[in-house]
């Protein structure tokens, strides 16, 4: 029913449904509810129309041909479907949620779906990249920082153990190389074998796979995201020195969308901030945001971050990533005789000229 209300008022054509075409069909699934409504906001294809992903994001973006210089929308595949662009590409964005893994991205997700905005979401630049050159103005940007002192050891425990499943479709979406900078080693097969490890092995693997992150996915994510965007996070934050969420203009900053920084850390001001930002979206307070609580490692988490102790050579490669560049992590990163130490939280008022002559500090203003 929704798809025959859709073809009356969407062209027949590859490109995406005009917004009246999107109400009425949203209507629609409103008045039909349950898993009619969850489908009209999906971002997924209804169905693979394209020969790999490559192929498939030139096709989606707009191209003649994909990369075998195979005609992307042939007569053929028209004729298939009522709205072909939808079946193939899935509904083009409003919201992009766009952030680094384990910062309750899941949870704006969700709550931007109940909004009925269409919505997209990335942990990676690829992606998201795809997804910002299909959105049409006015459109929206969301992400979130969070301090890697508690964000790469919420990452190593949730990616720790994975499923052949969830390995083979990894590699499928991402390629071999995302994994392990995911943060998984491959060392723990089971929860039973993650479980009852040792705190010296966990430690040791963890400060693997911390390393090469640090170095390799967190070293420039927000310079990336800059450039994908087409803002300077690190500028708007020098103009908000202690405020606790950033919005940028796109009219302003002449960029394409609107973008709307958050602060994990901060979590208690996210529905002030999305009051500003996007009035329609209501943060729930029921949606799951993927905490450690949630899942089996819960006690051996807590147990490993009372007893975790940095070492200086991973201090200095998380300090070095561009996460601690943003206002928000001021103050955040010391140096004492000669050594990096990174604290959690956020900005913190910085110690006076004296006290930092006294104490020997250096401190990342």
């Amino acid at each position: 029913l929704c798809r025959m209300a859709m073809s009356l008022v969407a062209p027949r054509q590859p490109r995406p449904p005009p917004a009246a075409s999107w109400l009425l069909a949203a209507w629609l699934a409103s008045r039909l509810g349950g898993a009619g409504a969850r489908g009209m906001r999906s971002m997924e294809p209804a169905r693979q129309c394209f020969n790999g992903e490559l192929a498939h994001r030139l096709c989606c973006l707009g191209h003649k041909f994909d990369d075998h210089m195979k005609e992307c929308w042939p007569p053929a595949l028209l004729e298939q479907e009522l709205d072909p662009y939808v079946a193939c590409c899935g509904w083009v964005p409003d919201v992009l949620v766009y952030a680094p893994p384990k910062t309750a991205t899941k949870y704006l997700l969700e709550s931007v779906r109940n909004s009925w905005l269409r919505v997209a979401q990335s942990h990676w630049h690829s992606m998201a990249n795809y997804e910002f050159e299909r959105m049409k103005p006015p459109c929206y940007v969301i992400t979130v920082a969070r301090n890697p002192y508690l964000r790469h050891v919420s990452q190593y425990f949730y990616f720790a153990v994975q499923n052949e499943k969830s390995l083979a479709h990894l590699e499928l979406r991402h390629g071999d190389a995302i994994l392990s900078r995911m943060m998984w080693t491959g060392r723990w097969a089971t929860e039973k074998d993650f479980s009852n490890a040792p705190f010296n092995f966990l430690r040791a693997d963890f400060k693997k796979a911390n390393l090469a992150h640090s170095t390799d996915f967190a070293v420039n994510w927000f310079r990336r995201f800059g450039d994908v965007v087409g803002v300077d996070l690190f500028d708007a934050g020098k103009r908000r020195p202690h405020s606790k969420y950033i919005m940028i203009n796109a009219s302003a900053a002449k960029c394409k969308c609107n973008v709307l920084v958050l602060l994990y850390e901060h979590l208690r001001h996210w529905g002030m901030a999305m009051g500003r930002f996007l009035p329609s979206v209501h943060l729930q307070t029921k949606v799951k945001v993927n905490t450690a609580a949630e899942f089996f490692y819960n006690g051996l988490y807590k147990k490993f971050v009372a007893r975790l102790r940095y070492t200086s050579n991973e201090t200095e490669a998380m300090c070095e990533s561009d996460t601690m560049f943003l206002s928000f992590y001021t103050g955040r990163c010391v140096k004492r005789d000669g050594k990096w130490e990174i604290l959690p939280g956020t900005r913190q008022a910085l110690p006076t000229m004296e006290e930092m002559r006294r104490h020997g500090l250096v401190v990342r203003r």
